[in-house]
């Protein structure tokens, strides 16, 4: 049984070249133009796939203004945790506008399994080789 296994039709392995995934974050600030640059800039690079983050503010913190949740000093002095959240996430519809992009560096992206309803399509998962 080999331990490989496969994404896109390239198999990653001991015995293969690394496959390299970028990761985008949400240093697109919104712009989806943005992230389109991010995405060739990482193929450029030498990046095989890109990274998207796919949540919203409440699934990752409460609003909430007390202790701990609005930070203090440095770049987001005063801002929240939940509105730095809601200003940096990554909608499902601006991931399936990144995938239907013509670029040829973003034929392969699959719906993250959080924007797989959205997509109307479910979740595709990568193929053991035997």
């Amino acid at each position: 049984m080999s331990d490989d296994v496969t994404i896109d039709g390239r198999k990653i392995g001991q015995a293969h070249p690394p496959y390299v995934i970028a990761e985008m974050s949400g240093n697109h600030n919104g712009d989806i133009e943005r992230a389109f640059r991010l995405i060739d800039a990482a193929a450029e690079a030498g990046a095989d796939a890109v990274k998207l983050q796919t949540y919203t503010a409440d699934t990752i913190t409460i609003d909430h203004d007390g202790p701990g949740f609005r930070l203090e000093g440095g770049l987001w002095d005063g801002r929240t945790l939940h509105d730095l959240y809601r200003e940096a996430h990554t909608p499902c519809s601006r991931t399936r506008s990144v995938a239907a992009s013509p670029s040829s560096r973003r034929r392969s992206m699959r719906p993250p399994s959080t924007c797989s309803k959205a997509w109307g399509r479910r979740p595709t998962r990568s193929r053991r080789s035997n």
